[in-house]
């Protein structure tokens, strides 16, 4: 009878194991470590003065809700991310500052049944707060791309490639700046 119950336990397991079309609701929440780029001009000098980072690692934390079925998801996310450097331009570094992004939004996918990799891409309102060399970040827009594995035999721990490309503006005393910020991050996380 033990065995009995124990291979129905196990079949029973495995079902729920794959993805058999099933609605799918799982919270998932972990950090990232990313490369940052940031680089930008002026808009009104001439000739045009260059902007761009000094230092580019960046730690931060994201959480997720992923909602699907029969493979397809999606996920409202939280992400924040702290970039701490200096900026080169027309000749001069800035001092280091810190600069927070928290971005809310969604992104979409697609679970690939039995090997456990969700490819995703989405969009998310972007907010700052500090300032580079002095000038305040406007809040923008930003583009979300993504693959996340959920490790087959560790199920409740995902790794994955997180990116976000956004452009937004500095207003400067000197005249706003205009810049463009890419992020390629390696993620770890908790799902379950």
């Amino acid at each position: 009878m033990k065995r009995i119950v124990l291979a129905i336990a196990l079949i029973c397991h495995s079902a729920f194991a794959f993805d058999l079309g099933i609605f799918k609701l799982s919270p998932e929440f972990g950090g990232v470590i990313s490369y940052d780029k940031v680089e930008g001009e002026e808009d009104t000098s001439e000739p045009k003065v260059t902007f761009s980072n000094v230092d580019h690692l960046s730690y931060g934390a994201y959480a997720r809700v992923w909602l699907g079925i029969a493979g397809f998801v999606v996920a409202p996310q939280v992400k924040w991310t702290y970039l701490k450097t200096a900026y080169e331009g027309g000749g001069t570094t800035t001092e280091k500052s810190g600069l927070n992004n928290f971005q809310y939004g969604a992104v979409i996918g697609y679970d690939i049944p039995l090997i456990g990799l969700t490819p995703y891409v989405g969009a998310s309102y972007s907010n700052f707060k500090g300032k580079i060399g002095g000038a305040s970040l406007d809040d923008t827009y930003a583009v979300n791309f993504g693959v996340k594995w959920q490790i087959p035999f560790l199920q409740v721990l995902t790794l994955g490639f997180d990116g976000s490309w956004q452009k937004t503006k500095a207003q400067h005393s000197a005249g706003d700046i205009t810049l463009d910020m890419l992020s390629l991050g390696a993620t770890i996380g908790i799902e379950f």
